[in-house]
């Protein structure tokens, strides 16, 4: 395993980490819940991993493996007072080395992080931005497509409509997503067929609309107000990809306000771009 800081410890998280790892999240802002962190260890525990200080939790790392087609790194924190000491990289060497067998490795940086992803070799691929709304007043769309609520049986359909966008296949990330908050995902069929979709989940802070999958704007606005419309009374977040700048427009018409950008970072051939143009917003940044 990699070289740490010699009073750091480099570890594979597990269960028991849980608590403190909601600890730690809690401390720095964050918005997930504990069951977000058990279903990222869930996913892939052979490349998840903690940093310790004596017994204490210091930092922590989460990944997915996409079918071997790429991976994916999230949920690198570093306790505020043990920053600039090496601990995130470390994290990070360890968890590339657990997914040696994994060609590409995707991550969706902040700018706080971006320079050391770019020391390990990751480069940019194209820009998102988290926008917030405290108490959404959705914007009235002319002729909006009908959504209506995606049921169990459908997730093979949304499963199918994903892979191309996403770029590979994410059927049981996709399933965990649904069964956390299935009052929240909705589709949109045309001729018998799904032509859009887009779930939700509630957070800590706010709950989150993500991912929205649509072939033109008009679908993913409809899409992501049915999202949002599904949390009643609560501050709604959207992870969304920059080059949508309309999409953009029509949620800070609808009370929503720019609060952060992400760059997804990739590291290795990307053979597996998935198509962006009908990706607007995100999982998410721990996730993809």
């Amino acid at each position: 395993m990699a070289d740490s800081p010699s009073d750091i410890r480099i570890r594979r998280m597990t269960p028991a980490d849980l608590d403190a790892c909601m600890a730690l999240k809690t401390l720095q802002g964050w918005n997930q819940l504990r069951e977000d962190w058990a279903m990222f260890l869930g996913f892939c525990p052979r490349a998840c991993f903690v940093a310790c200080e004596g017994e204490t939790l210091v930092g922590t790392l989460t990944a997915i493996d996409y079918d071997r087609h790429f991976a994916w790194i999230g949920m690198v924190l570093v306790h505020p007072e043990r920053r600039r000491r090496g601990i995130g990289k470390s994290l990070l060497v360890a968890s590339l080395e657990a997914l040696a067998d994994v060609e590409t490795i995707k991550l969706d940086a902040t700018p706080a992080g971006q320079p050391l992803y770019a020391q390990l070799g990751f480069v940019e691929e194209y820009g998102l931005g988290r926008l917030m709304a405290a108490a959404p007043q959705w914007k009235p769309q002319p002729a909006a497509p009908s959504t209506v609520p995606l049921r169990p049986s459908d997730l093979e359909a949304v499963a199918a409509l994903d892979t191309p966008v996403f770029g590979t296949p994410r059927t049981a990330v996709l399933k965990a997503w649904y069964e956390r908050c299935p009052q929240a995902a909705w589709g949109l069929w045309r001729d018998g067929r799904l032509d859009g979709y887009a779930m939700g989940r509630p957070g800590a802070n706010c709950a989150l609309i993500g991912p929205v999958i649509a072939n033109n704007e008009a679908d993913a606005c409809a899409l992501a107000e049915a999202v949002g419309s599904s949390f009643p009374g609560q501050a709604v977040g959207i992870d969304m990809l920059s080059r949508h700048s309309g999409f953009r427009s029509w949620l800070e018409d609808s009370g929503f306000v720019y609060q952060r950008p992400f760059t997804r970072m990739v590291r290795g051939p990307n053979r597996y771009p998935g198509q962006p143009a009908r990706q607007w917003a995100v999982l998410g940044p721990e996730i993809g």
